[in-house]
């Protein structure tokens, strides 16, 4: 019963309760072909929870990100509940309500104020900025990422409560990992302790600096996990633009903080002016409040200055990834999920000293407190309306064309669902826009081509199919995904009769991105077809030099060199790297043997 009285208590139940009515009308939307598809429903290592696919999510990117503790997530939903996705939303709505109370129970120990506490983690709780988070079933990793993040800082508050017991600073570190096993990017949660122990006073010293080795030790470790997953489709915009976009990126966040109308799943960069006039007024914005930053400190604002540095610091990894299948983006909502929770607790430190002021005047605090809460109402009802925008995939786009008309790479997302939905006109013309925004836009070409091919159109689908060898560029060939429906095309040209458009096409890749090996392979056939073998032996020696993973260029140099044009030891080194990749050629490796007893 005692409980019942206790204000920390009622607070969660309420903050629990607001949550619950906020998110809990949506629960029931559609999965959204965004993201959802190759994690989740589409994704065979997810449909069936078993040893093997376990393993997989454990040794495999997702394709960029490693992720295995949330795929292991989604394994055990489709498991318990199937693949429904009122199960998958259920789940992420309860994590959300779990950071929420550890939002609360965090800044009540850090700030010794409940009604900050309070505000922050209200904010937290029902903001539109976290629908994204909350209602798109791929971004568990942000939910479970973060209630990991949460769970750390909360026992080595512990540990540092208690005596500094090692007890509670090594499950800090257990739940650091497996936030790290969830996303990558809480990784900044080293310098967050840090900040932790300067707000409260705490000398920096060795020992400080000691306890922090086994989290710099997972961050190092998971920084060059990271790297090499990003590192196969990592795409640059130049350093000037990735500095103001970070400028750009905090300054849009405050902005939909305080006005949180227009928010959309990304926000395309589209503006062909100048960067340092479209961004001039986000570095002024930034500039003043990193200055209000230092002031706070200088007046010894400790708490209000750590919300400050807590919203810069914890999107910092976030700064990486503005580049996205072709297309610039400054923001997404859910990169400031937690870093939400700085920004909200300097507002609340806000709100709290213009109630003390009140209380030191002798006026009443209820004015106060009833703004607070009709714009907590106010937050609500946007939220709600957010929440109706994640109901499918087809609403999920519209809104994005709303705020963002130009974005060729939505147009053709949302062509394809209506093609899918046998919208086919309207489709068509999606496709078409995407096309006259970017002649280059090789998604749309494809895709409308496909729809053509639907309605028996072949001359019109063929026609398209030619298109794209002129429309592909470099910026189309960041990973070796990207490569893929470029080398289906090139067979389907083959196929169709047009052989010399195929190599026109198949030239244009190498000459575009002559590090992947495929395209070289496929030259190399077609120039032993056409009798040009020492054209086809100089395209396999390339392949084999990128790292080819078909054994058949590697049989193909044996076939070669065996003739007089290479050494008994590329024979055998040629030969080796095939029986590697193809370790069941009986024939291939007996000869492998032979020619290595004989040159002994």
């Amino acid at each position: 019963m005692k409980r019942l009285h206790n204000p920390l208590f009622i607070t969660s139940i309420t903050l629990i309760a607001l949550s619950l009515i906020v998110f809990g009308p949506f629960v029931g939307n559609e999965f959204v072909s965004l993201d959802d598809s190759y994690l989740i429903y589409a994704n065979a290592a997810v449909k069936t929870f078993s040893i093997r696919n376990v393993f997989h999510v454990f040794t495999h990117y997702d394709p960029q990100l490693y992720i295995p503790l949330t795929f292991l997530s989604f394994q055990l939903s489709a498991a318990i509940f199937g693949m429904h996705a009122i199960a998958f939303h259920a789940v992420n709505l309860l994590l959300h309500c779990a950071n929420v109370i550890l939002v609360l129970l965090i800044i009540r120990r850090l700030s010794g104020n409940l009604f900050i506490a309070s505000v922050t983690a209200a904010l937290f709780a029902i903001h539109p900025i976290q629908t994204e988070v909350v209602l798109w079933a791929a971004a568990r990793k942000d939910l479970l990422s973060g209630l990991f993040f949460l769970l750390s800082t909360l026992w080595y508050l512990k540990f540092r409560e208690h005596s500094l017991r090692k007890k509670n600073l090594y499950v800090s570190v257990l739940f650091y990992g497996l936030g790290l096993l969830s996303k990558v990017s809480i990784i900044m949660l080293p310098v967050w302790l840090l900040l932790i122990d300067y707000l409260h006073k705490r000398p920096l010293k060795k020992p400080v600096f000691i306890e922090k080795i086994p989290y710099a030790v997972l961050a190092a470790v998971f920084a060059v996990i990271a790297v090499i997953g990003k590192s196969r489709i990592l795409e640059s915009s130049g350093n000037l633009t990735n500095v103001l976009l970070v400028f750009k990126s905090a300054a849009f966040y405050i902005e939909k903080f305080f006005w949180p109308l227009g928010l959309s799943v990304g926000y395309p960069y589209t503006s062909s002016g100048s960067l340092v006039a479209d961004f001039g007024l986000s570095v002024l914005l930034v500039s003043a409040l990193v200055c209000l930053m230092i002031i706070l400190l200088y007046r010894r604002n400790r708490f209000a200055a750590f919300g400050l540095a807590t919203y810069f610091l914890l999107p910092a990894p976030s700064f990486t990834t503005f580049w996205k299948n072709g297309t610039l983006f400054f923001a997404s909502d859910r990169y400031v999920y937690l870093a939400s929770i700085g920004f909200f607790a300097f507002v609340s430190v806000v709100l709290n000293l213009l109630k003390n002021r009140m209380q030191q005047r002798k006026l009443s605090a209820l004015p106060l407190y009833a703004v607070t809460s009709v714009l907590l109402i106010a937050l609500m009802v946007i939220t709600h309306a957010q929440g109706a925008v994640w109901a499918d995939t087809e609403s999920l786009y519209r809104n994005n064309l709303r705020f963002y008309p130009d974005s060729v790479m939505v147009e053709t997302n949302l062509g394809l669902e209506l093609q899918h939905k046998g919208k086919k006109t309207e489709a068509r013309q999606h496709y078409l826009h995407a096309i006259e925004l970017d002649p280059h836009s090789v998604e749309a070409y494809f895709d409308l081509s496909s729809l053509e091919a639907e309605e028996g159109k072949t001359a019109e689908a063929d026609t398209l199919k030619l298109r794209i060898i002129d429309a592909v560029a470099a910026d189309h060939l960041r990973s070796p995904a990207d490569l893929r429906p470029l080398l289906w095309l090139v067979g389907k040209l083959e196929r169709m009769g047009k052989v010399d458009e195929s190599v026109r096409l198949l030239r244009k890749l190498i000459a575009l991105a002559p590090q992947y090996p495929e395209p070289h392979e496929l030259l190399a056939q077609w120039y032993r077809a056409k009798g040009k073998d020492a054209d086809a032996k100089a395209e396999f020696e390339i392949a084999a030099a990128q790292g080819s993973k078909d054994p058949k260029t590697y049989y193909y140099l044996v076939e070669y060199y065996s003739t007089g044009s290479g050494t008994t030891l590329q024979i055998i080194n040629a030969l080796q790297k095939g029986v590697d990749l193809d370790p069941g050629n009986q024939a291939a490796r007996s000869k492998l043997e032979e020619l290595k007893a004989v040159s002994k």
